[in-house]
């Protein structure tokens, strides 16, 4: 059974968050751990590395079937960089004892999935204990955004949460199908894809509707829903090693994540500013 089921929105402290604001990281392997002191950025932040859990499993599968195998090399190798300094930069700032222990737990098992994908060559059992391992890094950071979105208690805050589920959604979807693809996928996969499909769909719909939207975050929305079009016909193909449709998914999902990506920044800059 997939953890996407099982992530129920939790409670967690009451207490209000201080006023935090994130520098963003810069995209080389040399660049330095952000610095959080803006609680919208902190959400997304908490947010972008729910995705990047999820994006990493997708590049690690893509490059085990040969399918936009450069790209993938490069988004899985950038993305660990990434994943590492956020993690840092959370650890940092989590400011309650209960958000503490999450990212302590999840540097634990950062550990252990970090090693599972720089294995080289990646051959089938490889992807099993990726999958395996993206799940429980999905149910961490998912608690982690949780919290900080409920610590912090705001409509606004709450949109930040919502576009960046978003954004981990394009890349748990694509994962589900290329492991259904490569031949590693359990049988509760496909009723995953579909229930994740839906409630991007409904998101979506809720996000477009959002009278607070700036002229860019409806422009950067009407790309998702352009992009979103292509992606749900490709899911529809039956998943195959090598498809066509394989390598739609691994490409539009870039796509849908790198606009979503823009979009939960783009409400953590609303945000900040309220």
């Amino acid at each position: 059974m997939t953890t996407l089921a099982l992530l129920n929105r939790r409670q967690a402290s009451s207490l209000l968050l201080g006023s935090l604001c994130l520098t963003s990281p810069l995209a080389s392997p040399a660049a330095t751990t952000p610095t959080i002191t803006d609680a919208h950025a902190a959400i997304n932040i908490a947010g972008k590395e729910r995705g990047l859990s999820q994006r990493m499993a997708k590049a690690f599968l893509q490059i085990g079937m040969q399918v936009d195998t450069q790209r993938s090399t490069t988004v899985l190798n950038t993305t660990i960089g990434t994943f590492d300094r956020q993690l840092t930069a959370l650890q940092a700032f989590a400011p309650t004892p209960t958000i503490k222990n999450t990212y302590q737990e999840l540097a634990q098992n950062w550990n252990a999935y970090k090693t599972a994908l720089n294995t080289e060559n990646p051959k089938p059992e490889n992807g099993k204990e990726v999958l395996a391992l993206s799940e429980m890094m999905l149910r961490l950071t998912s608690q982690g955004v949780t919290q900080l979105e409920a610590h912090l208690g705001t409509a606004s805050g709450r949109l930040v949460n919502l576009s960046g589920r978003q954004r981990m959604l394009s890349q748990y979807i694509a994962k589900l199908y290329q492991a259904q693809a490569w031949g590693i996928a359990d049988s509760a996969t496909g009723q995953a894809i579909t229930a994740a499909r839906q409630e991007f769909a409904q998101a979506h719909h809720a996000l477009s509707a959002e009278t607070t939207n700036t002229n860019a975050i409806r422009s950067a929305l009407s790309l998702v829903e352009s992009q979103w079009v292509f992606f749900d016909k490709a899911l529809d193909k039956p998943a195959q090693a090598g498809s066509k449709e394989s390598l739609d998914i691994a490409t539009t999902s870039e796509r849908i994540y790198e606009q979503l990506d823009l979009i939960a920044g783009l409400y953590a800059q609303v945000g900040a500013k309220k």
